[in-house]
């Protein structure tokens, strides 16, 4: 008997064109495809936060729902009882103080660039502040209630963000790079598939 392995599945698995490789080209199929694999999985359990869930109904279908629901177990973290070490909040707080200079630092630059128009100028620095703050940083509630929730149920994070991978790493909880899960999934399916035959 396989021992059980928990996975909570971040929206990036289905809507990261990378991660959702060989699961299918958009993120539709991409779910369709990843249920329709982990269906045929005995031993590995999915979560997936109600935050994640509100996510991907902008792609599903009502019939698709129940479908996903049946293969994914869908839950909120229980939020007001888990802690989250001192020395994390710590180092998030350094990695937002530190963001936010070098989010100035790219301002001042562009600002006294006299190469670019205004338009370009703008353009520019909404990309490059964006990356700047956000890039490799957990910045959402959607974020934040996977890592809680695998805390919980101790569980994988499946995901293609860098700073959900980060805040993992601090949090001692273990992730699974998204670009990789598709050739897990099947070969896990492909195990229980030898094992079902062997046993009957």
């Amino acid at each position: 008997m396989h021992k059980e392995r928990r996975f909570v599945i971040d929206t990036s698995l289905f809507t990261n064109p990378n991660a959702r490789k060989g699961f299918g080209d958009s993120t539709i199929e991409a779910v369709k495809n990843f249920l329709k694999i982990a269906s045929k999985t005995s031993h590995l359990k999915f979560y997936m936060p109600v935050s994640i869930k509100k996510e991907l109904k902008t792609f599903l279908n009502d019939e698709e729902i129940p479908f996903l629901e049946a293969i994914v177990t869908v839950k909120s973290p229980a939020l007001y009882e888990l802690q989250v070490p001192a020395a994390v909040v710590y180092k998030l707080i350094d990695e937002i103080r530190d963001r936010i200079n070098k989010g100035l630092r790219v301002t001042e630059k562009i600002l006294r660039s006299e190469k670019e128009d205004l338009s370009n100028k703008i353009h520019y620095l909404r990309q490059r502040y964006r990356e700047a703050l956000r890039d490799g940083v957990i910045d959402s509630k959607e974020d934040f209630d996977v890592l809680m929730l695998a805390k919980e149920v101790d569980a994988i994070v499946v995901t293609a963000d860098k700073g959900l991978m980060k805040m993992a790493e601090w949090l001692g909880i273990a992730f699974f790079e998204a670009e990789r899960f598709y050739e897990l999934l099947s070969y896990e399916a492909k195990v229980d598939s030898t094992f079902l035959n062997q046993s009957t």
